[in-house]
């Protein structure tokens, strides 16, 4: 009898095994060594925007250090470029911000006639962090007669006149210090921007952390005054007695430097007596890195540095202009003169708003004839030194060339021969740029356009509606203290981008 073991193994399979055919084999492989070379192309790619964007990132960092203490310039920038926050009624101030302090941007904004308000602002969002209300000092009184109005005038004239020129606010400006504590220094001058002598000029210190007045300081009519450096440099006429002029003419000019932390002076330079019937002077403040301010007073043009150092003295004729050139020096100009052609041409100092300090050695001035227009770069001597048709204005001095405006788009002057390095058609829509010393942003009808500042050839462009605005853009700008790109907009705000 034969014996039988029954095993109950329910794991078992009980379909028999089937061969692979080789064709199938082959398309399992092919659709593995697809996968995989897909997956290494995704990985290759994404390595290589990754490298991209840190050499971009790194490229950014340089040009960010190398144009840090150009006043002017912007923080680099590319096609992704957005609006980053929009100014309102507490914040419009900033968007003209010319003082930074760390991550905080200060301005000044005008809340009433007399009433002025500081602000901070967060740099990089926008967000309100303090604001601090002031006020301007009062106008000279009516029975005042400054000095610099014409005595023939009656006293009801006078005082009509100087109603007239006291009303409004000229310029307002703020500068960060450079001593051991980090200062906001503001100031505000009474009175239309087209009056020869300021009125009253209100200044305010102030800590950028929190918008604290640290101190508050009085400038009666005919004082002029910027900080340089740690120092409230000021500018007034002294009567023979040693007196301030006020209604009394100067005979002489001081210069004088203020400690912002003690309010003591700190030094004082006066001038040899001038002619009885110079009473309003040129008075030009250089970039406070510079930190020297020009006085001139009928023919003679005197330069004195932060710590009282008459550093620079020339004589200018009647028909020259005197200017700070970037070194501090002082640069005459030709006012008129005369070409072969016999007809008269007029020279007017050219302000460049950007200005790394590369030609040091020139002074550049815009030359305008009956039928013609030339940018003029003259040496310390007044020689000229080259000339550039068709030049409506320069905008920016950057490695040693000048970016100007032409009558139909831009061009890229060689500053050591007036050469142009290239030049190209965008039409004119508005005369500032801005430039982050490697693109060059302008607007060109409804968009922004980007060139090359090294061959003026377009980047990229972006139109106001792509960046949120509608057709709301007029105009960019820059403001020193920002860094940043300033697009004010037809509803009298302004959009900040980054």
């Amino acid at each position: 009898m034969q014996r039988v073991e029954l095993h109950d193994d329910q794991d078992a399979d009980p379909t028999p095994p089937v061969a692979v055919r080789p064709a199938v084999r082959r398309a399992r492989r092919r659709l593995l060594a697809a996968g995989a070379l897909a997956v290494v192309a995704t990985l290759v790619l994404v390595g290589t925007q990754q490298v991209l964007d840190q050499r971009r990132r790194a490229a950014d960092a340089a040009l960010a250090v190398r144009y840090a203490d150009v006043s002017g310039v912007v923080d680099p920038f590319g096609a992704d470029l957005q609006v980053a926050w929009r100014t309102d009624g507490t914040t419009a101030g900033a968007a003209r911000a010319t003082a930074g302090a760390g991550d905080v941007v200060v301005g000044v904004d005008r809340v009433g006639p007399d009433d002025l308000v500081v602000v901070g602002v967060d740099r990089d969002d926008g967000t309100l962090r303090w604001s601090t209300p002031v006020r301007l000092d009062r106008p000279p009184q009516r029975d005042e007669r400054p000095y610099w109005v014409d005595p023939s005038l009656d006293p009801v004239d006078v005082g009509a006149l100087l109603d007239e020129m006291a009303q409004g606010v000229g310029d307002t400006w703020c500068v960060p210090t450079s001593g051991e504590r980090t200062l906001v220094v503001c100031g505000a001058r009474r009175g239309r921007g087209d009056v020869p002598v300021p009125f009253a000029t209100s200044v305010w210190v102030l800590d950028p952390d929190d918008g604290t007045e640290v101190r508050n300081l009085l400038m009666r009519t005919g004082v002029w005054v910027r900080p340089l450096g740690d120092v409230l440099v000021s500018v007034r006429g002294m009567t023979a007695a040693g007196e301030p002029a006020v209604d009394e003419q100067p005979t002489h000019w001081s210069v004088e430097g203020l400690d912002l932390a003690t309010q003591q002076s700190r030094w004082s330079w006066t001038s040899p007596p001038v002619a009885g019937d110079a009473v309003v002077p040129e008075v030009t403040f250089s970039e406070p890195s510079a930190g020297r301010v020009l006085v001139r007073v009928g023919d003679t043009a005197w330069v004195v540095d932060a710590d009282g150092v008459l550093v620079d003295e020339a004589t200018v004729a009647d028909e020259q202009g005197a200017v700070l050139a970037r070194n501090g020096d002082v640069r005459p100009l030709t006012l008129r003169t005369s070409d072969d052609d016999g007809l008269a041409r007029t020279e007017q100092p050219a302000t460049v708003e950007v200005d790394d300090g590369t030609l040091p050695e020139l002074s550049l001035a815009v030359r305008t004839g009956l039928d013609d227009t030339a940018l003029v770069a003259r040496s310390a001597d007044g020689t000229e030194q080259w000339l550039t048709a068709g030049v409506r204005l320069p905008l920016a001095v950057l490695d040693g060339r000048v970016l100007v405006r032409t009558f139909d788009g831009l061009a890229l002057v060689d500053g050591n021969d007036g050469s142009r390095v290239w030049s190209t058609r965008t039409g004119v829509d508005e005369d500032s740029v801005a430039t982050d010393g490697r693109t060059v942003l302008l607007r060109t009808g409804n968009r922004l356009q980007a060139l090359s500042l090294e061959s003026g050839r377009p980047q990229w462009h972006r139109t106001f509606q792509e960046l949120g605005l509608g057709r709301a853009g007029t105009e960019i700008d820059v403001a020193p203290g920002l860094r940043r790109v300033v697009v004010r907009t037809q509803q009298s705000d302004a959009a900040v981008l980054r």
